[in-house]
């Protein structure tokens, strides 16, 4: 007895001192850094070594209750945003879009019906499963014809990559698109091939002689010409292709879609035309921002402009966008696409504060946690921040080389902050960048 007294004693002991132990290294872990000029000062020499030397980072975080700047560097560079540029294209559509989408403009004039695209994705596309304009034009008892007399831009962005034109970001740009004008092939270890929509399966052939070991299918850069090779599949793997939405695709498509007949004439839509309308446009933005879809984003600059001047030109809007809505931001972007996908982009980490700010005084916070990807659980930012989970709202911007993250981040503190933070021309990979990026805006997040 004797002894096993002693024992538990000393099980006490040792217990109560790991608690002791614990106790004092939580109480270091928690002791504040303080983020005052000392710290800022060695967060500069920082940004400009190990990882971040010999490549350009830029930093802004704003304080937006205390309306103050926290800390800056290079606030005032400008960096190609890469995605981050959706934030601008979200701006607008907030400013001159109304809460439903305009699916189609049309009119009608004795036995025919014209009608004229708005720039809507969403027309049969696979996430948003719209058919409001389907339907329409499906049950009209008259002859269909359709203009695109009220497109003036090109299908491609200007400072695209020519040779992404293959790849799924790449979708082309067009006054009414269908099916995210997108096509799904899908291979299996049968060697069938299948396409959604199914029509596309005519366009396809098979080559043996493609140098792959697995699934793969290219399209020619004009045509609607797909070449294809299983490859040594196991199970089903699938492509996402874009197509070549000519005017003319676009009509023999709906025309195969419809179920009959579709013309194709050039006529300029009248001041009495009608407008269909119905699908929240605040769905749309939500997946644009969560998934980064480049495509939904280039068509709703395309919807601002058909909205503001009756046609869509992407440059056009821009010039307008920027001249109306933001003129008082302290450094002028160079801003050439809706998408961020072109290199010409140049944007300084002080206009996306600047943009933020905007925001959220023309949503609210609670509109911009459902648009926007949450740090640790939604979008882009599922598999970042975990540390910290719905702290962090922000866009992603990526491409080779270039990672951007702009967006609002809620100190545990209470305090809200505005950031953005730019890198571009690093050689390291992007995992370590990634990692750079969360660790200091954590430390934001732990001790502002």
């Amino acid at each position: 007895m004797k002894v096993f007294l002693q024992c538990s004693v000393l099980i006490l002991a040792l217990f109560i001192g790991h608690l002791q132990v614990k106790a004092q290294k939580k109480k270091e872990k928690e002791t504040p850094i303080l983020i005052d000029d000392t710290y800022k000062a060695k967060l500069k020499v920082y940004l400009e070594s190990g990882n971040f030397d010999n490549s350009f980072h830029g930093l802004h975080i704003y304080d937006l209750d205390s309306q103050k700047t926290v800390f800056e560097h290079h606030a005032d560079r400008y960096f190609t945003p890469a995605s981050n540029a959706k934030l601008f294209t979200y701006y607008l559509g907030v400013k001159m879009l109304k809460d439903s989408i305009a699916n189609l403009r049309y009119i009608e004039k004795g036995d025919s019906l014209i009608f004229w695209g708005t720039g809507d994705p969403t027309f049969m596309h696979p996430v948003f499963k719209n058919t409001k304009a389907f339907h329409f034009l499906k049950n009209s008892d008259k002859k269909l014809f359709f203009s695109t007399s009220n497109y003036s831009d090109d299908h491609l962005g200007k400072g695209w990559a020519w040779d992404d034109f293959n790849t799924d970001h790449s979708m082309e740009k067009s006054p009414l698109p269908i099916y995210g004008n997108m096509v799904v092939f899908e291979g299996d270890e049968s060697c069938q091939l299948r396409a959604y929509p199914a029509v596309f399966a005519k366009y396809a052939r098979e080559d043996n002689e493609m140098d792959t070991r697995s699934f793969m299918i290219d399209r020619d850069l004009d045509e609607n010409d797909f070449t294809y090779n299983i490859g040594n599949l196991s199970g089903n793997s699938s492509k996402k292709i874009p197509f070549r939405a000519s005017p003319e695709f676009t009509a023999s498509l709906l025309s195969d879609t419809l179920g009959k007949p579709i013309g194709l004439i050039n006529f300029p839509p009248p001041a009495n035309t009608k407008l269909l309308s119905g699908y929240p446009i605040r769905k749309l933005f939500r997946q644009m921002m969560h998934t980064s879809d480049n495509f939904l984003a280039e068509q709703i600059l395309l919807m601002c402009s058909e909205s503001a001047f009756g046609t869509m030109e992407t440059s056009s809007i821009i010039d307008y966008g920027q001249a109306r809505y933001l003129k008082d931001l302290t450094s002028e972007p160079r801003w050439v696409d809706a998408s961020g996908l072109s290199r010409y982009n140049l944007f300084t980490p002080r206009s996306f504060v600047e943009l933020l700010i905007k925001l959220r005084a023309a949503v609210g916070e609670e509109e911009l946690k459902y648009v926007l990807a949450e740090g640790g659980k939604s979008g882009t930012l599922r598999n970042r921040f975990e540390q910290i989970p719905g702290m962090v709202f922000a866009k992603t911007g990526t491409f080779s080389n270039n990672f951007c993250l702009s967006g609002y981040l809620y100190a545990r503190s209470g305090k809200k902050l505005a950031f953005s933070f730019m890198n571009n021309h690093y050689r390291v990979p992007v995992r370590v960048i990634l990692q750079e990026v969360e660790s200091i805006l954590t430390n934001f997040y732990l001790h502002y």
